[in-house]
């Protein structure tokens, strides 16, 4: 993904095309929209892979219509619709763009009408009575239209773009054609996809000992227990695991190494969760709550191959060396160009690490690759500003508005009695 498209989405009034780097820092006050831009993410890649759009699955819960669409533009003192979209480029030439056009229905939001465009081809499937869709696709060559109507019975809140990909008239030859390559870009869904991952702020509590159980994921992170005794009973994945986990502990200064130990000889055993520190190794649980909360965040980003990863306030519950090896983390996995990540932070030691390993040449990152999105409230309104600031070679922060740092200076001046 590298765009994300809003319209009167929350506490974002009007449009905001925001471009989406391999690693982007979301920053700003509290109730700035710094969630909604993650769930909508997460929307914008829905509609894209064609599946069914959720608002309300963890870790976003973005309620009804009401509480979705806040522009006070329309009848009813809200905007009549809003749309989430996304684009994808490469090599600075777009490639695909997906927008989707959502209205009020029983006070949920409705898909009414999603656009999709690629190279040639244009493809608008609007509802018009029930679930009946029209669709029209343009050929943006010729200007040539092909139009087809179409029942989506799949559910009344959505038109699904997997069934419009898979829809029988797409199997004309003469369409067919037109859409050469339309399925790289939209596959049919699947059960593996990647989705986005997203981890909540608040993780799981962790426990003195953990019963085998299927690992199935969370916004949670309750799984990951689990996930390391499975990938531990795997020599051969244990082993690079097992040596990422203890480099990134060492350097944070939480940990030597971490691993699952069995309290019998069978896989359906109970095991614990062991935490080497100086002087022996200890229950999980009995170690400083940071292990606990930080170790969903490394198992899920180092165990999963490719994706847009979604990550709540990582650095809560750590100290700022750890805080600022995080930063390093997430860069290196960055740059290796398989993963995207936006990160929201209240981190300016997590921040300051990604400038110095950029003005350090640590890790293969480089400026191009990193954004930080401000997210600022206007003056005496409740909409919100997304202002990009960059990083350059030397580490400095560019593009920079006036009241990106003023609290920090302001209490330097009280503490400096200024």
């Amino acid at each position: 993904m590298d765009e994300l498209i809003l319209e009167n989405f929350r506490c974002f009034h009007g449009s905001h095309k925001v471009p989406i780097k391999p690693l982007t820092l979301l920053v700003g006050e509290n109730s700035t929209g710094k969630t909604s831009f993650l769930a909508a993410i997460r929307i914008a890649h829905q509609l894209a892979s064609g599946k069914p759009v959720d608002f309300n699955s963890e870790p976003f819960n973005l309620g009804a219509y009401e509480q979705i669409a806040s522009s006070s533009v329309g009848k009813t003192g809200q905007s009549d619709n809003f749309s989430v979209g996304c684009s994808l480029s490469r090599n600075g030439s777009e490639l695909m763009r997906c927008i989707g056009l959502f209205s009020q229905s029983d006070s949920q939001p409705e898909l009414d009408k999603i656009t999709v465009e690629y190279n040639i081809a244009k493809i608008e499937a609007l509802r018009t009575s029930g679930n009946n869709v029209d669709c029209n696709i343009t050929n943006k060559q010729t200007n040539k239209v092909v139009k087809k109507t179409f029942s989506d019975s799949t559910s009344r809140h959505s038109i699904s773009l997997g069934i419009l990909i898979r829809s029988e008239f797409l199997y004309d030859k003469a369409i067919k054609q037109l859409l050469h390559g339309f399925y790289a870009f939209f596959p049919p869904p699947r059960a593996d996809s990647n989705e986005p991952w997203a981890m909540a702020p608040v993780r799981s509590k962790p426990e003195r000992t953990y019963n085998p159980v299927m690992d199935i994921p969370d916004a949670q992170g309750t799984h990951v227990p689990m996930r390391l005794a499975i990938i531990a009973a795997k020599p051969d994945k244990w082993d690079s695991l097992h040596t990422a986990l203890s480099r990134f502990g060492k350097a944070s200064g939480l940990f030597k190494t971490i691993s699952p130990r069995r309290k019998g000889s069978s896989s359906s055993d109970p095991f614990q969760i062991m935490v080497e520190l100086p002087g022996g190794k200890r229950n999980l649980i009995d170690v400083g709550y940071g292990v606990s909360q930080v170790l969903p965040f490394l198992v899920e980003c180092m165990t999963r191959e490719t994706g847009i990863f979604l990550l709540q306030q990582p650095e809560v519950h750590l100290h700022p060396r750890a805080q600022a090896e995080f930063g390093s983390f997430i860069g290196e996995l960055a740059a290796q160009g398989k993963k995207e990540f936006i990160l929201e932070t209240h981190s300016d030691h997590l921040i300051d690490r990604v400038r110095m390993d950029i003005r350090d040449k640590k890790n293969r990152l480089k400026p191009e690759d990193v954004q930080i999105l401000y997210f600022e409230r206007k003056t005496n309104s409740p909409w919100i500003d997304i202002r990009q600031i960059y990083i350059d070679e030397s580490g400095e922060l560019v593009n920079v508005p006036d009241s990106y740092r003023s609290f920090f200076l302001k209490e330097q001046e009280r503490f400096l009695g200024i």
